[in-house]
């Protein structure tokens, strides 16, 4: 996934994102659900996305991150 997910994509398994609810500054807050054998479950979903563009990996560069750390350095965001 390129970090922006839509309605209808599955994620963490087997949880459908139905609609977008909300999003902020890290992230977007999907209704979901979960079929199960004879039941139905709903939840609430916060996908987060760091970095949310290539200028945020580029101001980590230019702030003396390595290539090879970056992802440890938006591991340590999250």
């Amino acid at each position: 996934m390129n970090g922006q997910y839509t309605p209808g994509d599955i994620v963490l398994g087997n949880w459908a994102l139905m609609r977008l609810i909300g999003e902020g500054s890290n992230g977007r807050v999907f209704e979901a659900e979960r079929k199960g054998i004879g039941k139905v479950s709903n939840a609430a979903v916060k996908i987060i996305t760091i970095p949310k563009n290539e200028g945020e990996i580029k101001s980590a560069r230019a702030e003396g991150v390595g290539s090879g750390h970056i992802p440890t350095y938006f591991r340590d965001v999250v």
